[in-house]
């Protein structure tokens, strides 16, 4: 399964497993109530067919920001809101 990187442009993103990059906006769309036209869509693909968890995800070169104090958010801090069945085993 392809990994996305989707979000608004210098405000929030976030990663999913899912097949092509319109889905990947539409999830968003639902996910957070955005207008569809706002978000972007980019591949990831180091972390195709992998659980999206911290250590991948840094592995695979993406870490998320923490605005509040400048740097990476820690490891339990990370938020997985992906679904798929890849990373359904890492959620429970």
């Amino acid at each position: 399964m392809k990994c996305w990187i989707v979000g608004i442009q210098d405000e929030w993103c976030s990663l999913v497993h899912i097949e092509t990059r319109g889905k990947a906006r539409a999830w968003a769309a639902r996910m957070y109530d955005q207008e569809f036209v706002d978000l972007y869509a980019r591949r990831l693909p180091e972390l195709d067919n992998k659980p999206i968890t911290h250590g991948n995800a840094k592995a695979a070169g993406f870490e998320y920001e923490d605005e509040s104090w400048g740097g990476f958010i820690k490891p339990e801090e990370f938020i997985n809101d992906c679904r798929c069945e890849i990373c359904k085993t890492i959620n429970i």
